[in-house]
């Protein structure tokens, strides 16, 4: 019986020791449109009926968000089609502060923020 109890006691500390898991989130419909323009001028190439888009923004940092296109398989859009991602940043509005596939430098995206978008260590 005692090894029940300090089995109960130890896994009751872990949960209040560790610390919170950072999770993005899904946006706000207003930040969902905000950052859907700023991917629109980043994508001024393409055809905006080309691609949808993925968001998601920073628990870490809500001035922070993730954005990524997912391409239409049609063939007017495959000449535009590409991997990658979007790191924005918002002040007074959304702005574009990393756009490829490598993880982020450090001098644009801060390490906790890197680490809750895209689950990467940035460089």
């Amino acid at each position: 019986m005692k090894t029940a109890g300090a089995i109960t006691a130890a896994l009751v500390i872990a949960a209040v020791v560790s610390a919170p898991a950072a999770a993005r989130r899904a946006p706000t419909v207003a930040e969902r449109a905000e950052i859907r323009g700023a991917m629109a001028l980043a994508l001024s190439f393409a055809p905006p009926v080309c691609y949808g888009a993925v968001i998601y923004v920073s628990t870490v940092d809500r001035r922070y968000a993730y954005a990524t296109a997912r391409w239409k398989t049609i063939a007017k859009c495959l000449p535009y089609a590409s991997n990658g991602y979007f790191i924005l940043r918002r002040s007074t509005h959304w702005r574009v502060v990393f756009n490829g596939s490598d993880a982020p430098p450090c001098t644009r995206v801060p390490a906790r923020v890197a680490r809750d978008l895209i689950k990467m260590r940035c460089r």
